[in-house]
């Protein structure tokens, strides 16, 4: 199991890791907020790779498949080159939310599979979920996960986060 990122995967995290110290800044506690935030930062991302960002919350846009999605279609569904990120966004910190949604990414065809969700503060907590998710993903191979936790307070640095390929 590979387990460090990959550049477009340091990226992400970057990404969100910058777009949610803010919130933290100003204790912002409403879930639509988070998520609209999360979403609009990696749609900028994804734009500046080049692919279409499909998510809910933009003027003239939806989610396609899932909460926030990449894909290669240049400027028309004629032009499908495939799926670059599936993405999942779940803020409510219980396991079988988490494992709900991070399911749907286990059976994505994608080249990544990014799983941003609420996680409690406690190290141990944290690496007692991302094991959970780990092995919710064992009976498939050669799929690429990265799993960011957005927990209640401000971490030093970057968000906590685990990659795995299987």
């Amino acid at each position: 199991m590979r387990r460090e990122l990959y550049p477009a995967e340091r990226q992400m995290l970057e990404a969100l890791s910058n777009a949610c110290a803010p919130l933290y800044n100003n204790h912002e506690q409403s879930g639509r907020v988070w998520t609209r935030v999360v979403k609009e930062s990696l749609a900028a991302l994804g734009r500046g790779y080049g692919f279409r960002a499909f998510f809910s919350g933009e003027e003239g846009n939806a989610e396609w498949l899932w909460d926030m999605t990449w894909l290669d279609v240049a400027d028309n569904w004629e032009r499908f080159q495939g799926v670059y990120l599936a993405c999942e966004v779940e803020w409510n910190a219980e396991l079988s939310e988490h494992l709900h949604d991070f399911m749907k990414l286990v059976v994505a065809e994608s080249k990544y599979r990014l799983f941003v969700c609420q996680v409690q503060d406690a190290k141990t907590w944290i690496d007692q979920r991302f094991q959970a998710l780990m092995d919710a993903s064992a009976e498939v191979t050669g799929k690429r996960f990265l799993v960011v936790g957005v927990p209640w307070t401000k971490p030093e640095g970057a968000l906590p986060h685990a990659a795995w390929t299987t």
